[in-house]
């Protein structure tokens, strides 16, 4: 299992990543100067070409972090170009101009490279905080289906139980020897079985709603409606 690095441990990478390059470009550009040909004209160019190489090759490597590459890329190439200038000779000077101005070229395209680097590397951070967010509530969402799926079937199995307790009380109260209505909330009559119209002489429809009232007899009416 890959794991990431926290801020710190970056940061100490970071750091060493550019005491490396550091190094290694003083090392290129000590190297360029203390080899450097004095009486042979080819050799000169052919070390001024690797040098540039050197440091045209850290280019697309380096440029993401912007002081690897300067610590890398000013120590190769500018000692071997300051030293074509001060070494007097018109060919040489010639020769230095055409590298100072390559020198520049590669500083401004680096720049240009971090620079579309890191706005990459933003428009990857920018989406990948998008597909989190979109991920995160999906997973919401999936979760609150889930929550409203079990609660859909909680209600059915109510229902379906509430069903079952009405037939088992309606077929209970049938069979009962004694009178049973059953009111609603709003004090309306909704039910009576087969013993309440022997009793009060009167249907089931007569008795629905406030008919159940027909059923008291008329001295405790008053009492039973005031009680009510």
């Amino acid at each position: 299992q890959a794991t990431v690095p926290t801020v710190n441990q970056a940061r100490q990478w970071r750091t060493f990543f550019i005491i490396g390059t550091g190094a290694a470009g003083i090392a290129w550009g000590t190297a360029g100067v203390l080899l450097f040909p004095p009486n042979s004209l080819a050799s000169q160019v052919f070390l001024v070409f690797m040098l540039g190489g050197m440091a045209a090759g850290g280019l697309m490597v380096l440029s993401s972090v912007r002081a690897a590459f300067l610590v890398f890329f000013l120590p190769t190439l500018l000692p071997v170009i300051i030293r074509l200038f001060f070494e007097g000779d018109v060919i040489l000077t010639a020769m230095g101009m055409p590298s100072l101005a390559f020198a520049v070229v590669l500083l401004m395209t680096a720049r240009r490279i971090h620079a579309s680097m890191t706005d990459s590397f933003t428009l990857r951070l920018d989406n990948l905080a998008l597909v989190q967010s979109l991920s995160l509530a999906k997973e919401q969402t999936e979760r609150t289906n889930h929550q409203l799926t079990e609660f859909n079937h909680a209600l059915v199995k109510a229902n379906q139980e509430t069903q079952i307790n009405e037939e088992r009380f309606r077929t209970l109260s049938a069979a009962s020897p004694i009178g049973i209505f059953q009111n609603n909330v709003d004090g309306g009559c909704s039910y009576i079985n087969p013993q309440v119209q022997a009793i009060t002489g009167l249907t089931e429809e007569q008795m629905k709603g406030d008919g159940w009232i027909g059923a008291i007899h008329p001295e405790d009416k008053e009492e039973v409606l005031v009680v009510w």
